[in-house]
C-alpha cells in the first residue's frame, strides 16, 4: 500500500474521531431528551455533557491501553483497534433506544459508549501523530506532524455543520441519527483501509512488562505533557469557548460560529504552510520564535474578540489563529523526536492525555471563572499566555540537552 493511501487512511480516522465529538456537542439538546427523563430538560442537559466529559475521563486509560499495544504489538495493530472500538461506539449510538423505551439502560450504554470512545480519541490521535512522523522524511516529519492536528479542525468543522444540518426544524425527529450511522460506515471503510498498512515495533521481547516501560518522570514525557496543556488551553480556550465568550459580550450566536470557522479554515491551511517553512528553518525554532509574539498579544486579542463588534472579534481571530496555527503544528514532531522508539507510543500517550484531560478539558472552565471572577476577557488571554510560557521554556530547555536522540537518522526495519 502507498503512502499516499496509508496517511489517508490515517487522516480520515483522525477526522472522524473529532468529527463524532463535534457532532455530539452539536446534537447535545436532542441527545438530552433522548437518553435522559424528560421531564427535567436541564438536568438531563447537564447529564448530557457529564457523560460527554466521561469520555475525557477515559482517555489516559485509552493512552496506557493502546500506547503499550502500539510499542509491543506495532503502530498499525493500535491504529486498527482504536478504530474497532470506535464503530461499536458510534454505532452503538446510532442505533441505540430511547429512554422511553429501555429506560435507565439508555443513559447507562450512552456513557459506556462514550467512555469508548475516550479510550479510542487517546488512541487515534496520538499513535497516528506518533506512525506519521515515524514514517516521514527528516525535513518533513513537522509537516506530517501536523497531519492530526489539521484533522482535528476539519472533524470540528464537519461535525458542527453537519449536526446543525440535522437539527433543523423540517428535519423529521430522529434524522440525528443518520450522521452517526454514517459515520460508523465511514469508519469501517477506514478499517479496511488500514488492514493494508504496514506493520511494526521496535520491542522484540513481547513479554516487557509495562512497568519497565512506562516513565512519565522523563523530560521527554514532560515535555509531552506541558505541550499537551498548551495545545488544549489554546485551542480549546479559542475555537471551543471562544463562542461563549463572544455570545457572552453581545455577538449572536450564527456569527460566533461564523469567526470560530473561519479561525479553523485558516488553521486547515496554515498549519501545512508552516510545516513546510520548517523543513528549512527547523521545527524547534520556529516553534520558539512564533510562540513568544503569540503569549505577548494574547491578552489584547482576547480584549479584541470580546470587543462585541463582529469586524473587530473576526479580525482577533485571524490575527490569533495566525499566531496559534505555525506553533502549534511544530508540537507532534518535536515532543515524538524526543521520546525513547520503543515505549515511545506508551509514554506519548499517557503523558499527553494525562496534560490534555487535566489542563485542555478543564480550559473551558477555567475561562468561564476567570472572567466570572475579574471581569476582563484581558485576564483570560493572559492565562493562555502562562500555558505558552511554560511550553517555551520546556522546548527551549531540551533543544539544549544533546543527550536526547533525535528522528533524523530513523529507519524502519
Amino acid at each position: 500500500m502507498n503512502n499516499i493511501k496509508t496517511n489517508s487512511a490515517i487522516v480520515l480516522g483522525t477526522i472522524l474521531q473529532w468529527y463524532q465529538f463535534s457532532l455530539y456537542a452539536v446534537l447535545s439538546p436532542i441527545i438530552a431528551v433522548s437518553f435522559f427523563p424528560k421531564n427535567q430538560p436541564y438536568i438531563a442537559l447537564i447529564s448530557t455533557w457529564l457523560t460527554f466529559g466521561l469520555a475525557w475521563l477515559f482517555s489516559p486509560l485509552g493512552g496506557i491501553i493502546f500506547g503499550y499495544i502500539g510499542d509491543k504489538y506495532g503502530r498499525k495493530s493500535a491504529l486498527m483497534g482504536s478504530m474497532l472500538v470506535m464503530i461499536i461506539s458510534t454505532s452503538t449510538i446510532a442505533f441505540l433506544p430511547k429512554y422511553q423505551t429501555i429506560g435507565a439502560f439508555s443513559p447507562i450504554i450512552l456513557a459506556l459508549s462514550l467512555a469508548l470512545q475516550g479510550l479510542s480519541a487517546s488512541a487515534e490521535y496520538n499513535t497516528a501523530s506518533v506512525y506519521l512522523v515515524e514514517n516521514a522524511k527528516p525535513r518533513f516529519k513537522a509537516l506530517f506532524g501536523c497531519l492530526p492536528n489539521i484533522s482535528n479542525s476539519a472533524g470540528m468543522m464537519l461535525g458542527a455543520s453537519i449536526g446543525s444540518f440535522f437539527t433543523a426544524s423540517y428535519m423529521p425527529p430522529e434524522a440525528w441519527r443518520v450522521p452517526f450511522f454514517v459515520s460508523g460506515i465511514t469508519a469501517i471503510l477506514c478499517y479496511y483501509l488500514r488492514s493494508n498498512m504496514k506493520n511494526y515495533t521496535f520491542i522484540k521481547n513481547k513479554s516487557g512488562s509495562l512497568r519497565g516501560e512506562l516513565n512519565i518522570c522523563s523530560l521527554p514525557s514532560l515535555q509531552a505533557l506541558i505541550l499537551a496543556a498548551y495545545n488544549g488551553i489554546t485551542s480549546w480556550g479559542v475555537y471551543v469557548w471562544g463562542t461563549s465568550l463572544m455570545v457572552s459580550h453581545g455577538l449572536s450566536i450564527s456569527k460566533s460560529s461564523l469567526v470560530i470557522s473561519v479561525g479553523l479554515l485558516l488553521d486547515i491551511i496554515i498549519e501545512p504552510v508552516a510545516g513546510l517553512v520548517a523543513s528549512k528553518v527547523g521545527n524547534t525554532k520556529l516553534f520558539l520564535l512564533w510562540s513568544t509574539p503569540f503569549a505577548l498579544c494574547m491578552p489584547s486579542l482576547f480584549s479584541g474578540l470580546a470587543s462585541g463588534s463582529f469586524t473587530t472579534s473576526l479580525i482577533s481571530m485571524i490575527a490569533i489563529t495566525f499566531l496559534l496555527s505555525p506553533p502549534t503544528a511544530m508540537i507532534n514532531s518535536i515532543v515524538i523526536m524526543k521520546l525513547t522508539e520503543k515505549s515511545r507510543a506508551l509514554n506519548l500517550g499517557v503523558s499527553w492525555n494525562i496534560g490534555m484531560t487535566i489542563f485542555g478539558g478543564t480550559a473551558p472552565l477555567v475561562c468561564t471563572l476567570l472572567l466570572h471572577q475579574f471581569h476582563s476577557p484581558a485576564i483570560v488571554g493572559t492565562y493562555l499566555s502562562l500555558a505558552i510560557i511554560f511550553g517555551i521554556i520546556i522546548v527551549w530547555y531540551l533543544s539544549n540537552k544533546e543527550s536526547f536522540k533525535k528522528l533524523e537518522n530513523f529507519n524502519i526495519t
